[in-house]
């Protein structure tokens, strides 16, 4: 006969030599106070509920974890109470998760012919952890802390993982500026990721994950959408009042307004063409099924 304690309390059961026994010691939780020159404290003032959050999440990614906004109280339109917390506080609701997927299951079979909706299947972080941080309306636009309870119940990030915490991926300006330039010479955002390592040293350097420079890359495409003639045509015509008139260019555009031709020439341009003669032509609409 083998014992474990469960609990506390000391439990007998038959089990064989190579079973395992599960140990919960609830009352014996280790805390994990963070050390941060930034840590915020009871009674300081913030000038918004933004900055607080800003100031809590650099605090968060200096010690290895994230926060996130939790709830809040509004008294005729004006917040009067903020709570930011852990990311890991609270718990995944388990049966909420379940009925949703037997109500899927159940359409599957009820109706064959619609297809079921797909969704993605992540791991719940969360751990009841206690952090948090509470703001409360100080007048004149204003808040201020006015409880701050800074023990975790879980590890923090280690240094090789701070980089991917979401507080710390951001794409500062050099990185979008290297995404663009190399961009133009056919090189894609993953592999700009990779070369920026070899000359940072290290992928904790750049402060971005390759998937952070691809969203961007998407987001800025999103962006120019169907302005991107117009961009061209706004660039040469600042190019060519800068210029003092030796860069040229004309275009012609269809009856809906749409850009179907372009020329232009530079100074450098023009001086080649009057030794070689040459002119080197482009077709926009090469490989777009247009």
């Amino acid at each position: 006969m083998d014992s474990c304690s469960v609990n506390g309390s000391l439990a007998s059961n038959n089990v064989d030599d190579d079973a395992s026994c599960e140990l919960r010691v609830d009352d014996e939780i280790e805390d994990w106070v963070p050390d941060s020159p930034i840590k915020p404290y009871v009674g300081q003032i913030f000038t918004s509920i933004d900055a607080a959050f800003d100031y809590y999440s650099k605090h968060a990614s200096f010690c290895g974890f994230q926060v996130r906004r939790s709830t809040q109280r509004s008294r005729n339109g004006v917040v009067v109470s903020k709570y930011f917390v852990c990311s890991k506080a609270g718990s995944r609701d388990i049966s909420s998760s379940s009925r949703e997927d037997d109500a899927s299951e159940s359409s599957r079979i009820s109706d064959k012919n619609v297809e079921p909706v797909k969704r993605r299947k992540t791991v719940s972080g969360k751990c009841h952890c206690s952090a948090k941080l509470a703001l409360k309306f100080a007048g004149s636009e204003s808040y201020e802390v006015s409880s701050f309870i800074d023990k975790h119940n879980h590890p923090f990030a280690t240094d090789s993982e701070k980089q991917f915490l979401r507080g710390n991926r951001a794409m500062s300006a050099m990185n979008c500026n290297f995404v663009f330039d190399v961009a133009s010479s056919n090189t894609g955002p993953y592999r700009a990721h990779g070369i920026l390592k070899e000359l940072c040293g290290s992928y904790s350097a750049i402060g971005a994950t390759a998937v952070d420079f691809k969203n961007w890359m998407r987001d800025i495409k999103v962006f120019i959408g169907k302005h991107d003639s117009d961009m061209i045509l706004q660039k040469f015509e600042d190019k060519r009042e800068t210029s003092d008139n030796s860069f040229f260019y004309e275009y012609q555009t269809n009856s809906e307004g749409h850009l179907t031709r372009l020329f232009w020439a530079d100074i450098e341009g023009r001086k080649s063409y009057d030794v070689f003669g040459d002119v080197v032509s482009f077709d926009a609409t090469y490989r777009t099924n247009k």
